[in-house]
């Protein structure tokens, strides 16, 4: 508001057909995940789950949100929820989805929580000696996440890149990436440079190494 320091959230919704040369709004969300909660995560719905016109919102305090187009009410909808979990505020908030839909990733600060889409609870796998856990924790905030073949997990944190075999439960390698990023990237700021293939497997990690002072031109801005 402009006569104050509050601040207010919004979630909107645009179409644009492909006849018209402008968006129009079609829904509009005032305070989606509560009042002075922003959301700080969005991720769109695989093809699998109503053809993709489903997206979900992550905010600072744990929550999750699952909306979807509605075609009867012409509209989005909320269809579900997960209320905040952590007695923290964190800015480091990951997700990543399956491509079949059954299973959401999230990351939240250090941790990683598996969910079941249907129930919107933790995942729970079938009874025997090899349980699935459903939750991790990573040796610092988790910066970035990306699926491959749907079986592995790859998890930036501040300070390592890891591969979660997903069949397994367990952590198959992991890279320490810390002497390369240390002091480079912002929080959040890694996920924007780091992508996975995810029918080879291959990754791509950029890395801005800053350089050595012996190596700097002769001005106040650093070089990379």
């Amino acid at each position: 508001l402009l006569s104050s320091k509050d601040l207010g959230y919004d979630l909107k919704f645009w179409t644009k057909n492909d006849n018209e040369n402008d968006w129009s709004l079609i829904t509009k969300v005032i305070d989606p995940h509560g009042v002075n909660i922003p959301i700080t995560k969005i991720l769109p719905a695989p093809t699998t789950i109503n053809e993709s016109q489903g997206i979900l919102t992550a905010d600072n305090e744990g929550g999750l949100k699952y909306w979807e187009y509605d075609d009867y009410q012409k509209n989005w909808c909320l269809r579900k929820l997960t209320l905040p979990n952590f007695n923290h505020f964190s800015n480091s908030v990951s997700l990543a989805w399956s491509q079949d839909g059954s299973l959401i990733f999230h990351g939240f600060d250090d941790k990683l929580q598996i969910l079941d889409f249907e129930t919107f609870k933790n995942f729970e796998s079938s009874s025997g000696d090899n349980n699935i856990p459903n939750e991790f924790t990573l040796d610092s905030e988790i910066q970035a996440m990306k699926l491959v073949d749907d079986t592995n997990l790859v998890v930036a944190t501040r300070f390592t890149l890891s591969a979660i075999d997903l069949l397994k439960g367990s952590i198959s390698n992991s890279f320490d990436i810390y002497p390369f990023v240390n002091g480079v990237y912002k929080n959040g700021h890694l996920e924007r440079l780091i992508s996975c293939d995810e029918k080879t497997g291959r990754i791509a990690l950029v890395v801005n190494q800053r350089l050595k002072d012996t190596q700097q031109r002769d001005n106040d801005t650093p070089q990379y």
